[in-house]
């Protein structure tokens, strides 16, 4: 059975298996068949009868409504596709149903695999073990920087004292009018402007 590519997913029809850059993506038995139909009609209307046909058989007996609905769903969430602005499949009212987007038909694993057993591996240089130590050699260089840059960076920074902060005292209101208060106002004040200073 054919596997189909299209924009970043990739479809086996033989193990009806979606994959998204190479990352299973999960799809029932169900909307995976009716993804496998639409792929091999790409382009073309596809009716829900014909994908009734497909997917059930004339001796079950269930919601085909609702059945092929829940399949159309589940293949949109799973394609991060929408109904309302469909990048990967069209609804065609009161038809069916359209896969949009170009698809390429990639041959079966099981073929690809076959065909190359049978051909001959290809003409390889021969390894050079000499030329590679070099590489081998300065491969932990920048490991070593980094690490020793970390270590002046903590020790540079480890001894420094916190900076200080800053408060604003501002005078206090006699409010009473009475000079008395005011003497008394002035007094706490540059107590309170002492004390602070002295913390730190």
């Amino acid at each position: 059975m054919p596997r189909f590519r299209f924009g970043v997913f990739e479809f086996d029809a033989s193990n009806a298996e979606l994959r998204r850059e190479g990352s299973p993506v999960r799809l029932q038995s169900q909307p995976a068949q009716a993804l496998g139909i639409l792929l091999s009609s790409a382009g073309q209307t596809v009716s829900r009868d014909e994908l009734r046909r497909a997917i059930w058989d004339s001796e079950t007996f269930v919601d085909f409504e609702r059945g092929l609905n829940f399949c159309i769903a589940q293949i949109r969430s799973a394609l991060h596709d929408s109904a309302d602005s469909p990048r990967y499949i069209r609804t065609i009212p009161r038809k069916g149903y359209q896969f949009i987007p170009p698809v390429t038909v990639l041959p079966d694993a099981s073929v690809a695999a076959d065909a190359d057993l049978a051909a001959p591996p290809p003409d390889r240089p021969p390894v050079s073990h000499t030329t590679d130590w070099p590489r081998r050699l300065l491969a932990p260089v920048p490991i070593v920087l980094l690490g020793a840059l970390l270590a002046l960076f903590i020790f540079e920074h480890r001894d420094k004292a916190p900076a200080s902060k800053r408060v604003a005292v501002f005078r206090l209101d006699n409010a009473t009018g009475d000079p008395q208060y005011q003497l008394l106002a002035d007094h706490i004040t540059d107590s309170l402007v002492a004390e602070l200073t002295e913390s730190g």
